[in-house]
């Protein structure tokens, strides 16, 4: 084997060890499988900070574009030249910028797990205060027929922005913006998508800004036809989702049930051509205490050809 295909296999294999031991912590923690919450959320971190310093070694960017350069055969050309792109979007050259990066990865979990132990839930006028995860209340705000129901779960929603800015988003995000400047950038935004996308954010923002402007007289025109037909409150934002969704969506409900869900997804993945061969897939998709609040469908192994 070639020195070449050897770094290849050896980039290969470290990575999947990372991967693959962040992928496991990761469902400890945010399936609240651990009997000791804090401490899965901090080997979390830590997993996810030795998965960071592989991939931001500028070390490891020079050794893949050097063995690409001596590369014999097409197979380690294609992997080595992977390995090239994932570095150069990954790479953080200077010392105190992957400090900062890890320092942000502690921040950013600090934040999880406060918004994790947040008291969230909705309460109607001269009731008691109910429990619910966002993704009940989303649900609420969608589909309860009681207008004060609806408002009730918004404002439960509306909740979450005034606790993240109290523990700590902003300083997430001033961290951001001084890590992205310090490569260069506008903010921290305008670096990853520079790396990421390989186009800046005036770019991003300037297709973003031509699709309003030309969106913008059909949507005010709709918001004008909901409200002459249902009412100006209408407009209210625990409203307008209800509204707008109308009662095709209620017919369909019974038609799509949880209980189906996953063999669903099966034959429409299957029907598109995706397959899974022998691929390992974990799932929780119930809204349940104790566990973050989206459903998850995860990959815990790196998927490879072979």
């Amino acid at each position: 084997m070639s020195q070449s295909a050897e770094l290849a296999q050896q980039l290969n294999s470290e990575y999947e060890t990372l991967h693959t031991a962040k992928e496991d912590a990761f469902w400890v923690a945010y399936m609240g499988l651990a009997e000791d919450a804090e401490a899965a959320r901090a080997d979390f971190n830590d997993k996810e900070v030795a998965l960071h310093r592989f991939l931001q070694d500028p070390a490891k960017l020079a050794e893949a574009r050097e063995a690409l350069d001596k590369a014999e055969d097409d197979d380690t050309r294609v992997a080595l030249q992977g390995w090239v792109n994932t570095s150069a979007a990954n790479v953080i050259e200077t010392e105190e910028g992957r400090a900062l990066a890890e320092e942000l990865i502690g921040l950013e979990g600090k934040l999880a797990r406060a918004r994790g132990e947040m008291k969230l839930g909705y309460q109607l006028p001269g009731q008691e205060f109910v429990p619910a995860s966002s993704v009940k209340l989303g649900m609420m705000v969608s589909t309860e027929d009681d207008e004060a129901t609806r408002r009730a779960a918004w404002e439960g929603l509306k909740a979450i922005e005034d606790f993240v800015l109290e523990n700590g988003f902003l300083d997430i995000v001033r961290e951001r913006n001084r890590l992205g400047k310090m490569h260069g950038a506008e903010d921290y935004y305008d670096w990853k998508v520079k790396r990421v996308e390989g186009l800046s954010k005036r770019q991003i923002f300037d297709i973003l800004d031509d699709l309003e402007e030309r969106t913008r007289d059909s949507a005010e025109r709709s918001l004008e036809e909901l409200a002459a037909a249902k009412g100006i409150d209408a407009l209210k934002p625990w409203n307008l989702r209800y509204l707008v969704a109308g009662d095709v969506t209620r017919e369909q409900d019974p038609y799509f049930p949880f209980s189906e869900a996953f063999e669903r997804w099966g034959r429409s993945f299957a029907a598109l051509g995706i397959e899974y061969r022998d691929a390992e897939m974990v799932l929780d998709l119930v809204d349940r205490k104790g566990k973050y609040e989206n459903g998850f469908m995860h990959g815990p192994v790196p998927v490879s050809y072979t």
